[in-house]
């Protein structure tokens, strides 16, 4: 799998006001998006389609009618992300996202907003997306800012609030098949 921004990417990364922003911006035009996924379909590398707001998608069903893309397509949502493609981490703007979604897109979110981040994360897990957590996403256990030890510490959170509202963890086969990976080949042992 690889990680492509399907819109600008503009980011502005500041969690140390004592330090300078680290700013990240690229434009990704659709013919370097066509050239990424032409390339990918040669390789069998299946897209991860970034979408920092709603134009991502717009592009990503633009080249699945291209035949460039092949569906289900995987993106991440990017809320609360600082930067020009910033997009409101708030409940209305996942619910926003779900609903506009097209039937051949699967889903995960990642939001980088410690005060919204589990509450929007569970609503990912409710409308039946999925989730993305990690020390680059927000560091966070809670909103009192107790700092997780590691990226374990946060998935353990979030697999237990996803069984508590009855999601059960996808296996790998299930992982492969939402994100339309192909099945991987299994090895024969001699």
């Amino acid at each position: 799998m690889m990680s492509i921004c399907f819109n600008a990417h503009d980011e502005s990364f500041q969690p140390d006001p004592d330090y300078p922003a680290v700013e990240l911006y690229g434009i990704h035009d659709r013919g370097e998006l066509e050239a990424y996924c032409r390339h990918t379909k040669e390789y069998g590398v299946k897209p991860e389609v970034e979408a920092f707001h709603y134009g991502g998608i717009w592009n990503a069903m633009r080249l699945v009618k291209m035949g460039l893309l092949d569906t289900p397509v995987w993106t991440t949502f990017f809320l609360g992300w600082p930067g020009g493609c910033w997009t409101p981490p708030t409940v209305e703007s996942m619910q926003y996202m779900h609903n506009h979604k097209p039937e051949n897109v699967n889903y995960s979110v990642s939001v980088m907003d410690p005060p919204s981040h589990w509450q929007i994360l569970t609503q990912s897990i409710l409308l039946g997306g999925h989730v993305r957590v990690g020390m680059e996403d927000n560091p966070y256990l809670d909103l009192k800012g107790n700092l997780a030890r590691s990226n374990a510490e946060l998935v353990e959170k979030i697999v237990r609030i996803a069984r508590e509202l009855g999601r059960e963890i996808a296996s790998v086969q299930e992982a492969r098949a939402i994100t339309g990976l192909a099945a991987k080949p299994s090895l024969a042992v001699a």
